[in-house]
Formats: structure tokens, C-alpha cells, sequence
């Protein structure tokens, strides 16, 4: 008992628990997003290399869809990887599935070993993401493709059958304290994937902005506590009785106040994601 309750404290490079990173990933990882996946997939890829796995969430999502291909996931975080093949024992599509050990800038493959690559929420957590890609550029074949979805955590809104500004405003000054305490990492990093895969002499095929989010029609209470919870995940690695956090718990109290707990609206939290399609140039 004790042992289960330790690795459900335990928190990978994401400050997440593995509770927490399946939440997130069910909360932006909806049938459109699959699709956006789906359609950027060569055609003939006989596998599917996901560099920053966690969960493996890429795999309920995609193997459904694509009875002929394998998926290989890599995590530096062997918890995560255990949980994950707990969550996929017994699925119709387990024995096409492969996990790896492995940090994103050190991937454990040969030259030239992968066709198509995915990398979805994991350069944000990175000290150096331009090795990373170097990486990605290593591994992938002369004719290789990759697909990256980052986020721009500096323009998340929340909405309550309005803008909520003075919450907007809170959450932007939060995500700026941890930008940078966090730093070189960056949790805004979405806008610039595609420089970065320039870089690298990729040649970038596709690079838009996909927003996430899902409007609910709950009470302010259920809402609102909502957004409490994403303060307390956010500020795991803060220094504790921050000015960012206070504002935002202030914001919300005062929020929920105006609208009255009970009252029923449309809540919606909105995060911008980034999605680069990269090709190798054949050189």
C-alpha cells in the first residue's frame, strides 16, 4: 500500500503525476485531435515512433485506426512506462506495441531506423530541444517524417459564458513565473517548433495552430474548481506563497463569487497548440 501511494506522488519531467498526464492527455487528446494525427501519417509506415510516450495515449488513439502498424513509444520515466502497460494489457492491438527507456535528446535507436515520428507535449519540458531534433533527424530514414504539437501555455483563456479577463490575466502572469523559473524550458515554445526544425535542415510541410478545448455546461463551483486544480498542478514546482498562484486563486474566488456557485453556464479553458509536420531533406 504504501509503495503504490509513493509512485502516486511520483511526478515525471512534466511535474505531473501519472493520474494527472492521463487527465490531461483524455482533456485534449479528442477524436479531432486523432484525426489531425491520422491524416499526416505516410502512407506504407510500417511504425510509429512516439518520443515522449507517458501514457501511450497515441496508441489507444491511432492503432484502432491503423491495423498494419506498430508503435514503438519512448519515455525517460520508467513509472510512466510501467503504468502504461498496465493500461494497454489485454487491448486488442497490445502485441503492436513496443516501450522504450530512453530521453528524447539520446533516443534509442539506430540511424535511420524510423519512417514516421511523433513528438506531442515533450520539447515544452526539455533543457536543450534542439537536440532533440537532431535526434528525431538521426533516427528518421532520408525520407522521414515527424509531426510535433506544442503548446503556447502563455495564452490559455477560460471562459464562463464570457471571458473571464481578470482569470485570464492571473493565469498568463502564472505561466510567465513559470517560464521562468523553469527556463531554459519553456512552456510557450509552440510558436517557434518550426525554426527549430529549419534549423535542422527539415523542410517544414505544415505548421498551424490547433486550439484546445471543449466547452461543459456545469455549475461556476464544479468550473472554477476546475481551474483551482490546474493552479495547483501548474505551481508544483514554484517556490510555495507565490504572488501568481495568489492572484489566481484570488481571480477565481472573485470569479465564482460574482457568477454564484450554483449557477449554471458553459465553461471552456482554451490552450493553443502548435502543430509542425517536418520531412527530412534527403541529403
Amino acid at each position: 500500500m504504501e509503495k503504490k501511494a509513493e509512485e502516486a506522488d511520483t511526478r515525471g519531467l512534466d511535474g505531473l503525476s501519472s493520474a494527472e498526464l492521463l487527465a490531461t492527455r483524455q482533456g485534449f487528446w479528442g477524436d479531432g485531435f486523432t484525426e489531425v494525427i491520422l491524416c499526416r501519417i505516410p502512407d506504407g509506415a510500417k511504425s510509429i515512433v512516439d518520443i515522449g510516450c507517458g501514457l501511450a495515449a497515441a496508441a489507444h488513439a491511432l492503432l484502432p485506426r491503423l491495423p498494419a502498424v506498430n508503435y514503438i513509444g519512448v519515455d525517460a520515466d520508467e513509472l510512466r512506462l510501467r503504468n502504461a502497460r498496465e493500461l494497454l494489457a489485454g487491448k486488442p492491438y497490445e502485441a503492436r506495441v513496443e516501450l522504450r527507456i530512453g530521453q528524447a535528446e539520446k533516443l534509442p535507436f539506430g540511424n535511420a531506423e524510423a519512417s514516421f515520428a511523433m513528438c506531442c507535449m515533450t520539447l515544452q519540458h526539455l533543457l536543450d530541444p534542439a537536440t532533440a531534433v537532431r535526434q528525431i533527424s538521426r533516427i528518421l530514414d532520408s525520407n522521414g517524417r515527424v509531426v510535433v504539437a506544442e503548446p503556447d501555455n502563455l495564452s490559455n483563456l477560460f471562459y464562463f459564458d464570457a471571458n473571464l479577463e481578470e482569470v485570464n490575466s492571473a493565469f498568463r502572469g502564472l505561466f510567465l513565473r513559470l517560464r521562468r523559473e523553469r527556463f531554459p524550458r519553456d512552456c510557450a515554445i509552440g510558436p517557434n517548433v518550426a525554426k527549430l526544425f529549419e534549423r535542422e535542415k527539415f523542410s517544414i510541410a505544415e505548421f498551424f495552430p490547433y486550439m484546445v478545448g471543449k466547452a461543459k455546461r456545469q455549475t461556476a463551483r464544479q468550473s472554477f474548481d476546475r481551474a483551482r486544480q490546474i493552479v495547483k498542478i501548474v505551481s508544483h514546482n514554484l517556490p510555495p506563497e507565490n504572488l501568481e498562484v495568489r492572484a489566481c486563486n484570488i481571480a477565481l474566488d472573485r470569479a465564482e463569487s460574482s457568477i454564484g456557485s450554483e449557477t449554471f453556464g458553459y465553461y471552456c479553458q482554451l490552450v493553443p497548440l502548435f502543430i509542425c509536420v517536418a520531412d527530412k531533406i534527403n541529403r
